[in-house]
């Protein structure tokens, strides 16, 4: 850092912690600190956090990044990124009311259930999911009514930083869409979704264009973050939205791969669209769309066995040892499949019901095995994700820039990504890029394809989604008119009969009910597809039939002879 550069303060309030990475304006980190946030379970599948504890980190991570400068004084701005979706319920003096209900909670499925519609999904852009906060906030008007009855405030981690730093209710417009409380076409507050959720307009904050100013922080506040004056806090967004920037991926082709708690892929659009196969946000800048799809676990899976069968090393952390062992394994596990549904099924499922599986255990298997097949099944999603949103957008992505957990980056894109034509570049750990200087993409690999595994993974989740899909709204997307495609979606079946005797994985069934017939047939052993990298073209998908000659296998008998044939 050169002598009087001017500096900014980056803060990253996620779920796991929160970091504050201090840049020049050259893009260099200057220093950078971070505190731990710890997640509540007091319930099955509830996740909950004292919104106290992202004021607390925040305040600890930004006082020790600037202590470790030689000068605070050319820091001339700070700006927040954060968890979407997560919000806090605040009293007339600004106490939370209960803990804060995070983006991973999955209690309102029964209000997914009920209020979730295609009215909802084209107002905010937001399939029904238990990601979207709207869900949970009717949740609390039903079983707490306290609470929303008596909140001054509700909102955003944006907005709560923002307000215990400047004293100002506000968000941006970026931030607040994450709710699922915006019609996001006009991106403005919608009255219709409001009355759905049990939340009134006053309650909610003041909103503020990305890159305006938020406020001043100054006082005792910018004392205990150990700034030498006030200095303005600017309007930032989620941090999807942000890694998404940081990485450059703001132009076609081009996609995002953030790998945290969750696995989110991210493109860029100008036109509102939306579909089951990804969930549209407020884009990047002004003006735009990002169409993101997400699976809420994924380095969360990995995190949980690591610390259910790993062994603690000497600093602490457990499960060392599974990555070494992990990365020795062949491709594939030896056939042991995992299902990564440890928080529901988002896309294309949208499942709030959904739950893991590990299918295909014999006596070879160890923990690593299970470890390995972890990260493929996360990297299988992956590919789930990428061939549907480049289906209904029309549009091929030539590279994917991935941030996060690095591991299940190589891992789970050797093991299944669509194409090895695809390049995947990684970004260094840690080093976030500051907003508008794009990470180079890094060294990049190329994924081995897997038809084998692929298609013995398209089996079990086959097999898995006859019995646990219980009910699937109908629902009737808007036409879609993306790089030259158009075309009509109806529906978000996971699978779906063609005719009696075959199925295409991801078709939308143009049904009223579940959008799944549980009569429907397994797949059969025929080759994957196959795709000409040299020319460029995109393969047709793979279609597959119940078996020679047409005859139904039973599911043992179909899914065994595909396991022998996978890992012999």
């Amino acid at each position: 850092m050169s002598h009087g550069a001017e500096l900014v303060i980056a803060v990253d309030c996620s779920t796991t912690a929160a970091k504050a990475v201090i840049h020049d304006r050259a893009g260099q980190v200057a220093a950078q600190a971070a505190r731990p946030l710890r997640t509540l379970q007091p319930s099955p599948a509830w996740h909950e956090q004292d919104a106290e504890q992202w004021w607390v980190a925040t305040q600890g991570a930004v006082a020790e990044a600037v202590a470790t400068l030689v000068d605070p004084g050319p820091i001339r701005a700070m700006c927040i990124t954060h968890q979407r979706e997560s919000f806090v319920c605040l009293d007339s003096v600004g106490r939370p009311l209960r803990p804060a209900i995070l983006w991973l909670d999955g209690r309102a499925h029964e209000e997914i259930a009920e209020l979730g519609s295609a009215r909802v999904h084209e107002l905010s852009g937001k399939p029904p999911d238990t990601t979207p906060a709207i869900y949970k906030l009717a949740w609390l008007a039903r079983h707490e009514p306290a609470v929303l009855r008596d909140a001054v405030h509700v909102g955003d981690v944006q907005a709560y930083l923002a307000w215990r730093l400047t004293g100002r209710w506000a968000t941006s417009h970026g931030s607040a869409d994450t709710l699922g409380l915006f019609d996001l076409r006009r991106m403005k507050w919608s009255a219709e979704l409001l009355a759905l959720a049990g939340v009134r307009l006053d309650q909610l904050p003041e909103l503020v264009p990305v890159g305006d100013e938020l406020g001043t922080i100054s006082g005792e506040v910018a004392r205990s973050l150990g700034l030498p004056g006030p200095v303005p806090l600017v309007s930032g967004i989620g941090d999807g939205q942000a890694a998404g920037l940081g990485l450059g991926a703001t132009v076609p082709g081009v996609a995002y791969l953030n790998l945290g708690t969750s696995m989110v892929l991210g493109v860029q659009s100008r036109e509102y669209v939306w579909d089951a196969a990804f969930r549209t946000l407020a884009g990047i800048r002004p003006g735009t769309y990002t169409l993101e799809t997400v699976l809420n676990a994924a380095a969360y899976v990995a995190t949980w066995c690591r610390e259910q069968f790993g062994e603690r090393g000497a600093d602490g952390t457990a499960g060392g040892e599974l990555e070494a062992e992990a990365a020795r394994l062949a491709i594939g596990a030896e056939g042991l499949l995992t299902l990564p549904y440890w928080n529901a099924a988002q896309t294309p499922h949208w499942d709030a019901l959904a739950r893991g599986a590990v299918v295909g255990w014999h006596g070879r298997h160890t923990r690593a095995h299970l470890y390995r097949s972890i990260l493929e099944g996360v990297g299988f999603e992956l590919r789930l994700h990428l061939e549907r949103l480049e289906d209904v957008t029309g549009q091929r992505i030539e590279s994917i820039r991935a941030v996060g957990e690095a591991r299940a980056v190589r891992c789970g894109y050797e093991s299944s990504l669509t194409s090895p034509s695809v390049p995947c570049g990684c970004a260094p750990p840690t080093k976030s890029a500051p907003p508008g200087r794009p990470h180079s993409p890094g060294s990049s690999w190329t994924g081995a394809r897997l038809p084998r595994v692929w298609r013995l993974r398209r089996c079990l989740s086959a097999v898995m989604y006859r019995p646990i899909r219980q009910r699937q709204p109908a629902t009737t997307r808007s036409s879609l008119s993306t790089a030259g495609c158009t075309r009509r979606s109806v529906g978000c079946s996971p699978i779906s009969l063609r005719r009696p005797g075959s199925f295409r994985l991801g078709d939308r069934k143009r049904s009223s009910g579940s959008g799944l017939d549980h009569r429907g047939p397994l797949p059969d052993n025929k080759p994957d597809r196959e795709v000409d990298a040299s020319a460029g073209g995109r393969a047709p998908r793979a279609r597959l039939s119940t078996g020679r000659r047409g005859r139904r296998q039973p599911i043992s008998e179909s899914f065994h002879l595909e396991q022998r044939r996978c890992c012999g």
